[in-house]
């Protein structure tokens, strides 16, 4: 395992929890994230991948979505972990 991998995800998830925990509605900071995902921003659909991935609302099916769409928008990273779950 690559050794920056848990660096990696905590960098990853941490925007995606941080809104979530300071928001006074998860499923409304969760939208977001959807939103910005579906308008173009592979960040964000990586973010909800890794949140799916690994937070309170595991998801696998959502995980390979969120995945596939970000390294269909040009994240390497997503590409990576897309192949993984195949």
């Amino acid at each position: 395992m690559n050794p920056l991998k848990p660096i990696i995800l905590a960098l990853a998830i941490t925007p995606l929890l941080a809104f979530a925990a300071h928001s006074r509605n998860p499923a409304k900071a969760i939208g977001f994230y959807e939103k910005r995902c579906e308008g173009g921003y592979a960040q964000a659909c990586s973010d909800l991948a890794v949140g799916y991935e690994s937070g309170p609302m595991k998801d696998l099916s959502k995980v390979r979505i969120y995945f596939q769409k970000a390294c269909n928008l040009g994240d390497n990273y997503s590409c990576r972990e897309a192949a993984k779950l195949k």
